[in-house]
């Protein structure tokens, strides 16, 4: 199985799931990064065939979990009152996201011209 991620840049999970969450939360992508990614995302879809109608695309995505930096900011955590050390905020990431990697499954399809 070919590991590479399919991006041009690795997003982390913590990156995958903010993204995951803009879409449960938005019906439209408006920062300029955010539709970057899903762009680049259907350009490399092409290559995989289509099942159904709609263009409709299944496949299954690798996240490294990436560093603590993409988990979150600790100064932000504190500041919040989540965590109250260090030690605190490296056991809630680690909890979060305690393997090496996420698996995300992704159904994508374009209808009427929307992604």
């Amino acid at each position: 199985m070919n590991k590479d991620n399919i991006f041009s840049g690795d997003l982390s999970a913590p990156e995958v799931d903010h993204l995951v969450y803009i879409a449960k939360n938005s019906y439209e992508v408006i920062d300029d990064k955010t539709r970057n990614i899903v762009m680049e995302l259907f350009d490399k879809l092409q290559s995989i065939a289509s099942c159904g109608d709609d263009q409709l695309k299944e496949l299954w995505l690798r996240a490294p979990r990436g560093n603590i930096e993409d988990f979150g900011d600790y100064d932000e955590y504190l500041e919040d009152g989540q965590v109250e050390s260090r030690e605190e905020f490296y056991k809630l990431w680690q909890s979060e996201y305690p393997f090496e990697e996420s698996w995300y499954l992704l159904i994508a399809t374009i209808y009427n011209d929307y992604y």
